[in-house]
């Protein structure tokens, strides 16, 4: 798989030259210090932490349901070497409760570049997560637990009517003669806005791509190799309000599909399609969604299993056709500074056997950070 790995970072690079959210939003339970070129040698510290108590209800033949209840917390020290180049270093704890060590400890650093006015590079700790405004069938807001930190390099662009944010994310490293699998994520999420206008309305195309590889040439392992991809071409039409309790309304439908490259075919479905159509109503301090998904023989390797047409359990139940209802209502309150509150219910009504399988949860996001003192480095131009 040479080949492919050098289609993706040839990808990025194009498109890093070249160069409003399909789900909820989720980002007040997700935090990177976003930066737009502070003083130069400014060093600060910042604390962000993640308190969660996420209940899933599932008991289904595609998912189990869990209940994930814990903290994490990423202390770390932020230094602007240049205007244009800023320097992370810091570490990312994970812990459930009832747990007594740490389930991820994990070294962070990355560097941050501003290479021209609306381009940026991110190498090393990604801004991901729920920062990708991927959808929720090909990428799992819960990913968040399971796969705290990205980390790999990242382009991000936004001009006057386009948004890019395009990804290379490497779950696992090999080294010679290993016994287990290299896997990394390409992923590229894009908007283009066709229309605005000023009475509020917008008119735009979301498209996003995903890639997910398992294989490597270097190691010695049993499990075989594979590469599943996602793409989602949707239309988008949004309008704000002004006043009232309704600030906004969006109504979208994505067309997705799934592929199996792979070499040798994995699972029964080497393709597939879905249809997802959402409505989205912005109340103030949160929002509520509507969705109705109908899908044949749709896989995502890095999508909730509950879209899937093919059990996560044990990859051998599926069932071709899916046909689901889902509602979402959340509620985000901002009660301090650095202090966020954030609630979530879900619901996923299956129509094909009349079942409810359903979800709630609760998020604290604090993002202290304090100014430590500026020093440029030794040679640097006064």
């Amino acid at each position: 798989m040479c080949c492919f790995k050098k289609i993706l970072l040839t990808s990025i690079v194009v498109l890093g030259c070249f160069t409003g959210y399909g789900q909820m939003d989720r980002t007040a339970r997700y935090s990177y210090a976003d930066w737009s070129g502070e003083t130069e040698g400014n060093l600060s510290f910042r604390f962000e932490g993640l308190s969660f108590f996420q209940n899933d209800e599932y008991n289904d033949d595609f998912i189990e349901g869990y209940t994930l209840i814990g903290y994490s917390v990423q202390p770390s020290v932020l230094y602007n070497l240049t205007p244009k180049l800023r320097l992370k270093a810091g570490v990312h704890l994970l812990q459930y409760h009832g747990v007594s060590d740490f389930s991820e400890l994990i070294p962070v650093y990355s560097a941050h570049l501003k290479l021209f006015k609306n381009l940026d590079l991110i190498m090393g700790a990604l801004k991901g997560d729920v920062q990708h405004r991927m959808i929720e069938p090909v990428f799992n807001p819960e990913n968040q637990y399971t796969r705290p930190v990205e980390q790999g390099i990242q382009f991000l662009f936004k001009g006057k009517n386009v948004w890019v944010d395009t990804w290379l994310d490497w779950d696992q490293f090999i080294f010679s003669d290993d016994t287990i699998p290299e896997r990394f994520t390409y992923g590229l999420s894009t908007e283009f806005d066709l229309l605005k206008t000023t009475s509020g309305f917008k008119l735009s195309l979301p498209f996003q791509f995903i890639a997910r590889h398992t294989g490597g040439q270097i190691g010695h392992y049993s499990e075989r190799q594979k590469t599943l991809t996602n793409s989602v071409f949707g239309l988008r039409l949004a309008r704000d309000f002004k006043g009232g309790i309704v600030k906004g309304i969006d109504l979208d439908v994505y067309s997705l599909f799934y592929n199996d490259i792979s070499d040798d075919i994995v699972y029964y479905y080497s393709n597939g399609n879905a249809l997802y159509y959402t409505l989205k109503v912005d109340y103030g301090h949160g929002e509520l969604m509507l969705g109705y998904w109908d899908a044949d023989k749709f896989m995502a390797p890095k999508g909730s299993a509950l879209f899937h047409s093919l059990t996560s359990l044990d990859y051998i139940f599926y069932r071709k056709s899916r046909q689901m209802f889902n509602t979402k209502f959340s509620y985000q309150k901002k009660i301090a500074k650095y202090a966020d509150l954030s609630l979530m219910f879900e619901s996923y009504y299956d129509l094909n056997i009349s079942k409810m399988e359903y979800s709630y949860g609760v998020h604290l996001l604090v993002t202290p950070s304090y100014f430590i003192r500026n020093f440029k480095p030794s040679g640097s131009q006064k």
